[in-house]
């Protein structure tokens, strides 16, 4: 009885058993089956490396006392470690502990601290609710279940574990702003404005949003708390926050201003939503997709929406306030413009919305003590609610009676019968609220215990690709390599990894959310076709060349794929990887023959461009501007558009998919000057999007009759009885109704030539991380072959649709002209030491007039050098303007306002242990 009486009054006691129950449901089977909760995306390619390389860091502070490098020749090209790591791993307290583990054990710690950071979540939500408001132990404990598993944190705790910590954050910051406001006491507001702008920057902007919405309602109910002088306070707590935080926030956010990110249209472009976003939305609100749309995870508990009904209909609005609020949230879903603002003004991402499960916890704690104010009217809106829920549920699996949601709609029916049966209240209130986590949490989890449709890697898995990175080594010092993924069948939706970062080689693909925009920007102009914002160079598009220009002198590849002054002879597989060797790699730096300033450079195509940089330095104002040698070594193929007659250096192509018995594409005329170059296919002028709707059912229609014409007309062909066009009809419609985004959603663009096959991806208006629309782009078709016979080229793209470009095939020397111009470049080296954080070069002679060192160091204002003027060359790198008889030059790096940053933190925590003194001395 006592035991009872305990547990009903202690509401973390409450709290803690229900977790236990639930992560008993939702977790166990990982930890049997040896699983971990690694996503096999983002999980092992950027979180898990990122984890491993802190700890590193951490081992080496800790035990050895001993700074990082601020400049690590360890992401991509290079980068700068503070401000790459900022997003992830430094402002992540629950990744501290990692410095006491072994390797071994970093895969459980990893797992184990996804719980941890649940559990604060509803502890967070528990302390806060106290702060807030009055509730029974409960209401509180229910509370804390519903805003701890939601769709949020059902797709967060399985991809993205550090996207949790906002959830603890929250309810203490909200409680941090009403102390402040209410109290005029700001401790609190210094501490968590110092954290939540700590903790990661992007997390800090909807934090702050929240915060500021939560102020300017307290603002508008009390004219008391509308003085100039709580005002001046409580701005002077906010700024000393941010003054605590601002040794890790500045660098983070002049990172993200410079970063590939940066510049790019706000909200994708868009003015609405797909029709299917919309007619999904109300289904989301409780059934969490697999795949959110435009990232809105919904799932919410059905209760916490039920209880906002009742609040809305109970509480103190008067019509006009409660309408106005309505209207604000209908319209923060409806258009892509408030999700965009809400994301930074960047892409329509709704990640935003895990805010309001705040006031829907405590919307469901107020309706838990107060469920005898519930009336008719709430009956019958939460009854119109589920009903426009369960059609859109309905719709969103396809009209299927199968439906997954199938165990949702059922949990709502029996939601609605107790909010209309009081006297069942208390007998089911618990049932539902854990049974409805529990759900939203395993829904789209449920394959997971399938070792061949996991999404989470095992253990061993995890453990064995850490070790096989130690076994990439480099072949000669000061080069740089390329790792093709190493994930094999495991591999998910991840265009790259960042596992080789944890090796002794430098692995130019970098796979992290702040990406130098610089070099971004070079990579675009290249027409690198797998470039994208989080992964800037990509694999260089395997143009042998440009490898060598980078300074790779080897790969790792996971097929046989020969590429120009590359060999695999002697060489062993590394981790069942094919590896090449070059001996025509550029070195770190480098005079050229020629120069050419950054407007002309700017001007050529592609092509031009990425052989221009072979011999030649783009600068702003360069001393003696000519033109490449090697670029005018460049041959235009002759090339027609489906036909062997009209043959012309470029083709205007209009692509309108239909059923066809041959493939379009490209003819290449016969031309031995083709020998010894690599082929590059130029896709110009780029335009056009997939069908709609309507497109696809004509184009679908078509298709299947067209088919369906060719078995009749084949004699060899069995008599098909199944040909029915009307259930063909009547079938397509109903799988393609909820697939009404098209237009949007990007595509693929595939040409073979000879066996290989080159692709392209635009990325749509719907992709939030990878958008980054392109009109021009180069496909590298790999070495000339079987010149003297013209060759057909097929063109397909994935998704049918009006499509229109400019092709053009151009031929780039790979032989004895590329090496010429490679053992200039080598010649040229000067020598050079590299230290942390520091570069020593030592020319060969001191030349009697200024000269430009060129590098393949990628450019930051975080490179110095008092010998010599640090530019940006070719667009992207640094180089060094060296004055006449000048022989040696040091260059250093420092985080840009990084000292700064350490400054002003460093004020203000003496600021705040002055203040701590005070406050001490005179309380005693």
């Amino acid at each position: 009885m006592q035991k009872n009486s305990t547990l009903s009054r202690n509401t973390y006691l409450q709290f803690t058993i229900l977790f236990l129950i639930i992560i008993l449901f939702v977790f166990s089977a990982y930890f049997f089956t040896g699983s971990t909760l690694i996503w096999n995306a983002d999980g092992i390619t950027q979180h898990y490396p990122a984890l491993l390389s802190w700890r590193e860091t951490l081992r080496q502070l800790i035990f050895n006392h001993t700074l990082p490098a601020q400049w690590s020749w360890q992401i991509g090209l290079g980068a700068d470690y503070l401000q790459t790591f900022s997003y992830y791993t430094i402002g992540d307290i629950f990744t501290y502990p990692v410095a006491f583990l072994p390797v071994s054990a970093v895969p459980i710690f990893y797992s184990l601290m996804i719980i941890v950071r649940l559990y604060l979540a509803g502890i967070s939500f528990i302390w806060a609710s106290t702060k807030l408001g009055t509730f029974s132990p409960l209401a509180k404990s229910l509370g804390a279940v519903s805003y701890t598993f939601f769709g949020y944190t059902a797709f967060a705790a399985f991809e993205h574990p550090f996207f949790l910590n906002p959830l603890i954050i929250l309810p203490i910051l909200i409680v941090a702003v009403n102390r402040a406001v209410t109290k005029q006491r700001y401790s609190l507001l210094v501490l968590m404005t110092a954290w939540t702008l700590f903790n990661n920057f992007y997390f800090a902007f909807m934090l702050t949003i929240a915060a500021l919405v939560y102020w300017a309602v307290l603002w508008i109910q009390n004219p008391a708390f509308r003085s100039v002088k709580r005002f001046f306070k409580l701005a002077v707590a906010v700024l000393w926050g941010l003054a605590l935080s601002a040794w890790l926030f500045l660098p983070g956010i002049v990172s993200l201003a410079n970063s590939a990110r940066s510049g790019k249209s706000i909200a994708n472009g868009l003015l609405l939503y797909p029709f299917s976003y919309y007619l999904a939305l109300p289904g989301t609100l409780i059934g969490n997709l697999a795949t959110p749309t435009f990232w809105f995870t919904g799932g919410f508990s059905i209760l916490s929406i039920f209880a906002l009904i009742v609040v809305f209909n109970h509480h103190r609005f008067d019509g006009h306030k409660r309408q106005l609020l309505v209207l604000l949230l209908v319209a923060m879903f409806v258009f892509p413009i408030f999700a965009a603002i809400m994301n930074g003004g960047s892409s329509p991402s709704n990640r935003w919305s895990f805010l309001l499960n705040f006031p829907l916890g405590l919307a469901l704690s107020y309706l838990i003590d107060h469920r005898q104010i519930i009336d008719r009217r709430d009956i019958r809106y939460s009854i119109i609610f589920s009903l426009i829920a369960c059609l859109s549920l309905f719709y969103i699996s396809k009209f299927s009676l199968q439906s997954s949601f199938g165990l949702v709609i059922a949990l709502l029916i029996i939601s609605i019968m107790t909010l209309h049966n009081q006297q069942r209240w208390y007998h089911l209130i618990t049932f539902l609220v854990v049974a409805n986590a529990i759900l939203t949490m395993n829904l789209n989890h449920q394959d997971n215990s399938d070792p061949s449709q996991s999404k989470m890697i095992t253990k061993a898995a995890v453990n064995q690709l850490t070790k096989q990175q130690a076994n990439y080594t480099n072949y000669q010092t000061n080069q740089r390599s390329y790792v093709a993924n190493p994930l094999n069948d495991v591999n998910g939706i991840s265009p790259a990894s960042n596992l080789a970062s944890l090796s002794a080689i430098q692995n130019i693909e970098s796979y992290w959310s702040l990406q130098n925009g610089s070099l971004g920007l070079l990579m675009n102009q290249l027409g690198v076709a797998n470039s994208n914002p989080n992964d800037v160079v990509s694999n260089a598009n395997l143009d042998s060349n440009l490898l060598n220009i980078l300074g790779v002198n080897q790969v790792y590849l996971n097929s046989d794929h020969k590429l120009a002054n590359f060999s695999a002879d002697n060489l062993a597989p590394v981790n069942r990887q094919t590896r090449q060797v070059s001996e025509t790699a550029y070195p770190l730096f480098y005079e050229t023959k020629h120069q050419i300033s950054t407007k002309a450079f700017n001007a050529l195509d592609s092509t031009t461009k990425a052989a221009t940089l072979a011999d030649t330095t783009v600068l702003n104002s360069p001393i003696k501007a000519d033109r490449s040698s090697f670029a005018k070594t460049l041959t235009t193929a002759k090339i027609s558009y489906n036909d062997q007659v009209h043959y012309q250096s470029t083709s205007q192509i209009n692509w309108s998919s239909e059923p066809t018995l041959l493939p379009n594409g490209i003819f290449l005329k016969k031309n031995s000057k083709l020998a010894g170059t690599n082929l590059q296919l130029v896709i110009s002028n780029l335009e056009g999007t997939p069908f709609g709707f309507s497109g696809r059912f004509k184009t679908a229609l078509a298709t299947n009759q067209f088919n369906a014409a060719l078995t009749k007309a084949n004699p060899s062909q069995p008599t098909s009885y199944r040909n029915n066009q009307s259930a063909y009809t009547w079938n397509w419609i109903k799988n393609n109704l909820t697939n009404l985004d098209t237009q949007i959603s990007g595509y693929t663009l595939t040409a073979d030539y000879l066996g290989t096959s080159a692709k392209f991806t635009q990325t749509g208006k719907n992709n939030l991380s990878f958008y980054n629309p392109r009109t021009t782009i180069v496909l590298n078709l790999g070495a000339a072959r079987n010149y003297q016979k013209d060759q057909f080229i097929p063109l397909s793209f994935d998704k049918p649709g009006n499509y229109r470009f400019t092709a053009k095939i151009v031929a780039t020397p790979t032989d004895h002209r590329f090496r010429t111009v490679a053992t200039a470049a080598q010649s040229s080296k000067p020598k050079f030491k590299i230290s942390k954080d520091r570069i020593t070069i030592t020319l060969k002679n001191a030349a009697d007039h200024e000269r430009v060192l060129a590098s393949s160091i990628p450019f930051s204002a975080g490179w110095r050098s008092d010998d010599a003027s640090i530019i940006k060359v070719n667009n992207a790198f640094i180089g060094l303007k060296i004055p006449a008889h000048q022989r040696t030059v040091v260059i250093t790096y420092h985080t840009p306002y990084l000292i700064f940053g350490i400054l002003i933190s460093g004020i203000a925590t003496f600021g705040a242990m002055c203040y701590l003194c005070i406050k001490k001395f005179k309380h005693k």
